[in-house]
């Protein structure tokens, strides 16, 4: 058994029986990782407020012998209240965070991941109303990490095939609301 203390980005959050919770949590040094809170569904649980969407938060974990990671202690650091209170930048936040989901392996460090998209959601906390650019430098910076984007300067209409061609996007970002990740906006937006 082996403990870790870490901060991280929870990206996803699902109850596991009566009491208790597994989170996805993106973290700088150990990547993306599932973690068991025991009791943390529990009104009287220490963790119960701390394991919100969204929130970043300072872990002590545990690795069992069998490879499971389990939270001992949590204490929220940022909780992004101001994302949370406007229904469009939740949108953004969240489509965020599945992105990360969906294009970052278990256990697989990236460097430079976590404090990039951390740096995006505080842009989109003090931005509160045109956020379509600090996500458009997001998705740049993502792709430059996940080494996918050839160099710097490339044209709009390069970057979108990039997108299209080696991103997993969420289905919410193929539904038909105007927002930078829906393919109508994407090729409209980038084909300027």
């Amino acid at each position: 058994m082996r403990e870790f203390r870490t901060k991280g980005l929870i990206l996803k959050s699902r109850n596991l029986g009566e009491n208790d919770k597994v989170v996805t949590i993106l973290t700088p040094d150990l990547g993306k990782i599932e973690a068991k809170a025991r009791g943390a569904r529990r009104i009287t649980s220490k963790l119960c407020g701390h394991l919100e969407i969204l929130s970043v938060c300072d872990f002590a974990l545990y690795k069992s012998t069998r490879g499971l990671f389990t939270i001992t202690q949590g204490k929220q650091l940022k909780s992004f209240q101001a994302l949370k209170g406007n229904l469009k930048l939740i949108n953004e936040a969240i489509e965020i965070i599945e992105l990360i989901n969906l294009n970052t392996a278990e256990e697989q460090p990236i460097e430079g991941i976590f404090e990039t998209t951390s740096r995006a959601l505080l842009k989109m906390e003090k931005a509160k109303d045109k956020t379509e650019k600090i996500t458009e430098e997001y998705l740049r910076d993502l792709l430059d990490i996940l080494g996918l984007l050839p160099h710097r300067e490339i044209s709009r209409k390069k970057l979108k095939e990039i997108i299209m061609d080696h991103i997993n996007l969420p289905h919410s970002f193929l539904s038909t609301r105007k927002t930078f990740w829906t393919r109508s906006s994407l090729s409209k937006i980038l084909s300027n």
